[in-house]
This record gives C-alpha cells, structure tokens and sequence, in this order.
C-alpha cells in the first residue's frame, strides 16, 4: 500500500491548498481529498503535481507495510 506526500511537499514549498490548486487546474477539496488520500490519482494528476512542486513523481510515494 502507498500514501502519497502531497501535504508534506506542498508545506515545504510554502504553498497553501487554495494555491497548489490553482497552480494544477483543480478545486481546493479536490486537492485537500488527494492529500487525505481519498481518492487514486491519475497519473497525468501526478506529473502536474510533482512538476510544480519541483520534484519526481517517485518522491511523492511512501511505501507503507
């Protein structure tokens, strides 16, 4: 099982949930629903995502046991 680290990133960026969503297309509680991981993630959600967030889509992965 994976949990994505939306949230942590986005903080290290010093971007806001309002900001991030924006930035990518998307509504506020969409992103918020990501971030809680409630939903899956399109892979093409994934790149938008990482690329503003200045890293690789791998580092968004938390492997969990």
């Amino acid at each position: 099982m994976y949990k994505l680290k939306i949230k942590e990133y986005r903080v290290k960026s010093g971007l806001t949930q309002k900001e991030l969503a924006i930035k990518i297309g998307i509504s506020q509680n969409y992103l918020s629903q990501l971030e809680n991981n409630r939903y899956d993630i399109k892979l093409s959600m994934l790149f938008k995502i990482a690329k503003e967030l200045n890293i690789s889509p791998e580092q968004l992965f938390e492997h969990k046991k």
